[in-house]
């Protein structure tokens, strides 16, 4: 057990009440402008959802995310849930046609973070870090792949979509 977090968001206000081994019982409160873009929560399944922050329409380049909401900064989601807020960087490198276990899509080919060179072993910085998601709409996660320190690879290995539900 790392702890357990109940969060509520509205277009001002993000907010969460939660308990830790290491934080104990807390209560955080932020007001913000504007509506909070995404939760980051750390599934893989989240790190392609986040994409669709990204103005497609404004072609491959980089954008920024001015807030975003985060369940721990840790790069696997290690600690936490607590309620974090920062900007996030996406870049969008092109469409492409990938082939995965799962079969052959048309993808969106995206990177999280700013330094397009960094393969640091600190794990204080984040490597850079590829996704692809289908490019239908659904941001489905493809295929994902992490230099540096977490030198690490997922890859979908079969996708079963059922009627009704997509």
């Amino acid at each position: 057990f790392i702890g357990s977090t109940w969060y509520r968001f509205t277009d001002t206000v993000a907010e969460c009440e939660g308990f830790t081994t290491m934080e104990g019982r807390f209560s955080q409160k932020f007001d913000s402008p504007h509506a909070i873009g995404t939760l980051g929560s750390h599934p893989i399944q989240g790190d392609a959802w986040h994409l669709n922050m990204y103005d497609l329409s404004k072609g491959p380049g980089r954008q920024v995310i001015p807030l975003i909401a985060m369940t721990s900064f840790d790069h696997r989601g290690a600690t936490g849930p607590m309620l974090l807020l920062r900007s996030i960087t996406l870049n969008f490198v092109g469409e492409e046609r990938i082939t995965v276990a799962a079969g052959t899509f048309d993808a969106l080919h995206f990177k999280y973070g700013v330094n397009e060179d960094d393969v640091s072993e600190d794990p204080s910085k984040h490597p850079p870090y590829h996704v692809w998601t289908t490019a239908d709409g659904e941001y489905i996660f493809l295929k994902g792949h992490v230099t540096g320190y977490m030198k690490t690879h997922y890859e979908l290995a079969e996708l079963v979509k059922e009627d009704g539900l997509g």
